[in-house]
């Protein structure tokens, strides 16, 4: 009987890991879900800003986590309360309009609910387009990639031999839309060091200093680099059901090996005449990241190796699985999340 017993529990844990399996991945493919926690931020009075005679008053507030959006609140509410987000360090913001926001670093741990108090502020906004440059010239939109926004970003530049991203105290970010246009709205007023890169593709960064209520227009240019040999894993991320979940996020967890960009020698130049530095820090992403589209495809491009990818949204358990890349191919990997 005990035998019998133990035989079912092993056959039962197996169906959960292959549960969602699919595309072009082996069963063997393990998937797991991810330790998860909860957050409740209060948010202090003053996130909306004052009404104008004659416009409509904001009544809704978006609410993002690491860049991605995953949900809003309107002007009754004093709290977020979000359940089962990846455990981890995350930047938590709430953006009620261009310049109007509100934002703190959390610490997410099962079964040990982190409470938050955040204070809104009037900041700047950044906007501008994310282009890829192929090796013959050709410019593609980078649809979907993430761009990165590092505070104090010239203080950054002279003190850090090293630059890790996400790192320790995640920086603000935001996604690219499919013809590669991104807004990082309510910044706190600094200087920004901007950055993006796409695995096969040098990064690109500038240093914007963002005022009070002003908007900065900045273009970033990834070049294709031969260094840099990228496959591109891709599917579908889907309710148990089998529907399609919109602005899912795709995490490549990169520890182990992270993706080190070369810098195009334009922005070595810029960089380095702005900030008045001879050597510019090396960039480690220990994360690559993606936001499906409409229907709940993504495309994520990765180096050779074998990685675990997260997929996470928001009222659903997020889950992990083990994909292995090869350079210049493409492997695919569906992602099915259970409602909670």
């Amino acid at each position: 009987m005990k035998q019998r017993l133990t035989a079912l529990l092993v056959a039962g844990v197996l169906l959960v890991l292959l549960a969602g399996c699919g595309g072009g991945i082996g069963l063997g493919t393990l998937l797991s879900f991810l330790d998860a926690g909860d957050l409740i931020a209060s948010i202090a009075p003053g996130l909306f800003p004052s009404p104008v005679p004659g416009v409509p008053e904001t009544q809704t507030a978006t609410v993002y986590l690491d860049g991605q959006p995953i949900t809003e609140i309107d002007a009754d509410d004093t709290q977020v309360k979000l359940e089962q987000l990846p455990e981890g360090r995350h930047r938590l913001h709430v953006v009620a309009s261009d310049y109007r926001g509100a934002s703190t670093l959390v610490t997410i741990r099962r079964g040990d609910p982190f409470n938050a108090d955040i204070s809104p502020f009037t900041g700047g906004h950044i906007e501008g387009r994310v282009r890829l440059e192929e090796s013959d010239g050709t410019r593609l939109a980078a649809g979907r990639a993430q761009v990165y926004a590092i505070p104090d970003g010239q203080v950054e530049l002279h003190t850090s031999s090293t630059i890790q991203l996400p790192g320790d105290m995640p920086p603000y970010a935001a996604y690219t839309d499919t013809a590669g246009n991104y807004n990082l709205r309510a910044l706190e007023p600094t200087t920004y060091l901007v950055i993006a890169t796409v695995a096969g593709y040098m990064a690109d960064m500038v240093l914007v200093d963002v005022q009070e209520e002003m908007t900065n227009t900045v273009d970033l240019t990834l070049h294709a680099d031969p260094e840099r040999e990228a496959g591109r894993v891709s599917g579908v991320v889907q309710t148990r059901f089998g529907a399609g979940l919109a602005n899912a996020s795709l995490r490549a967890q990169l520890d182990a090996a992270p993706y080190v960009p070369n810098l195009h020698e334009d922005t070595v130049d810029r960089i380095q005449d702005e900030a008045g530095i001879a050597t510019l820090p090396q960039l480690r992403f220990n994360v690559l990241a993606t936001l499906t589209r409409s229907a709940g495809n993504y495309r994520l491009p990765l180096t050779a190796g074998t990685v675990d990818i997260e997929a996470f949204k928001l009222n659903h358990r997020p889950i992990a699985r083990e994909v292995t890349v090869v350079g210049g191919e493409q492997v695919s990997a569906d992602f099915r999340l259970e409602e909670y």
